[in-house]
């Protein structure tokens, strides 16, 4: 069995330094790729102007400003930066993120622990170190997945410590944000947990029908969710996306349609992105593709049913027994479980996703110095560790790499949690 990693306190504070120099090369990224034309690489000064020019401006939500795949209450929720200079909003938003993760991290540090170990913070130091690069690439982005993982922390830490209903009201807000929590909904339908599922309802209640409602007026708000849901839940659903040959094949997009078509069919080599001939598919290993196997749409569609749905039958299977039943420890392996489980299903998975991996591998940290699967739970942190520097190199992100290592950890997070018998406390 391997031994509980301890960290030595020396190590922390080089660690933390480490991270006060990512942090702020990360927050000046971000701040100088938004461009007020567009121009720039930062997907915050999109979120940025839709919300200025188009919640603020015309009291609508379009696609002009390259804003798609998020509900109309996107836009009401970056209002308070939009009132703010593009640049200093953009430091703003990240610090934002920033704050939410790091008190993420704190939450783990307490509550991945055994009562009374003097090496708490272990496990959290451990996912913390995993999932860095990927934060690092979401500030550099100006995107919100730091966010998006306190949120699911935080939901987490509610419902654990008997506030079920604001843990509803949290997940909701995450899936307002984005519609990735809405798995983690199915987590806490199979623990019978209604008074979190009625936070939920009403959470989203608030967020998407009663603001939007307010802002946009009913009726076009009304035309906005339809819109969305032709564009995204019909348009880029994981079957679409094995289907039809898309701009999602983006080597950057490692969902599991988009890398079973690159391994076993011809995508195209590249698109157009804002007028701009840009060979953002990599695809090839060399001179040799990167495809393993030939095969047709139809089989690659299927593909993706059998393994979405053989993941999914485990977990809900692994997951069926009401709360009160199981100990903490099997709770928390099952929710990261499910927490991972919504980024293997969804249609786009960018680089920065992996940032919510940060609860599942802090419960696999754990896992390891519980002795439960330590010698699996093992390989697939140092796995992942191994993996983050191939993030630089296209053809690691054009055959999934990081997917299938999401994969394995949620397999060994739900194997994890069948050790742990119901009765056990």
């Amino acid at each position: 069995m391997p031994r509980a990693i301890h960290i030595p306190p020396e190590w922390r504070k080089v660690f933390r330094i480490a991270i006060a120099i990512a942090v702020i090369i990360a927050v000046s990224a971000g701040a100088y790729r938004a461009r007020m034309d567009g121009s720039g690489t930062s997907d915050f000064d999109d979120f940025w102007r839709t919300a200025r020019f188009d919640v603020l401006g015309k009291r609508t939500m379009t696609e002009d400003y390259g804003v798609h795949n998020y509900l109309p209450f996107f836009g009401i929720a970056m209002i308070p930066f939009a009132l703010l200079p593009l640049k200093a909003a953009a430091i703003a938003f990240n610090l934002v993120g920033l704050a939410g993760f790091w008190w993420g991290f704190r939450a783990l540090a307490a509550a991945n622990t055994t009562p009374g170990s003097r090496h708490a913070p272990t496990a959290a130091w451990i996912a913390l170190a995993l999932v860095a690069a990927y934060a690092f690439d979401c500030m550099v982005m100006g995107q919100m997945a730091m966010l998006l993982a306190a949120l699911l922390i935080a939901c987490w830490k509610l419902w654990s410590r008997g506030r079920p209903v604001s843990a509803g009201l949290v997940l909701a807000l995450a899936t307002s944000l984005k519609l990735l929590p809405l798995v983690i909904a199915g987590f806490f339908v199979l623990k019978r947990e209604g008074r979190v599922l009625l936070g939920m309802l009403a959470g989203l209640v608030v967020c998407n029908i009663a603001l939007p409602a307010i802002v946009f007026g009913p009726r076009h708000s009304w035309e906005l969710h339809r819109e969305f849901y032709k564009r995204s839940a019909q348009g880029q659903s994981l079957l679409a996306l094995a289907a039809e040959p898309s701009d999602k094949t983006h080597y950057a997009n490692q969902s599991l349609p988009v890398v079973l078509r690159r391994l076993t069919m011809s995508v195209p080599s590249g698109i157009r992105l804002r007028g701009q001939p840009q060979a953002v598919c990599v695809v090839e290993w060399g001179d040799r593709p990167v495809t393993i196997a030939g095969i047709t749409r139809l089989a690659v569609e299927w593909l993706v049913i059998a393994i979405t749905g053989s993941l999914t039958l485990a977990a809900i299977w692994i997951a069926r027994h009401a709360a009160r039943h199981l100990s903490a420890a099997r709770l928390r392996s099952e929710y990261g479980a499910f927490v991972l489980l919504s980024i293997v299903l969804s249609p786009v998975v960018w680089t920065f996703y992996f940032t919510l991996a940060f609860q599942p591998l802090a419960t696999l940290g754990t896992d390891v110095r519980a002795r439960r699967l330590a010698w699996p739970a093992s390989l697939v942190l140092a796995a992942w560790g191994l993996a983050t520097p191939l993030l630089a190199w296209p053809h690691a992100r054009a055959v999934g790499l990081h997917l299938w290592l999401t994969c394995l950890a949620l397999v060994c997070l739900l194997a994890s949690a069948a050790f742990q018998r119901p009765g056990r406390k």
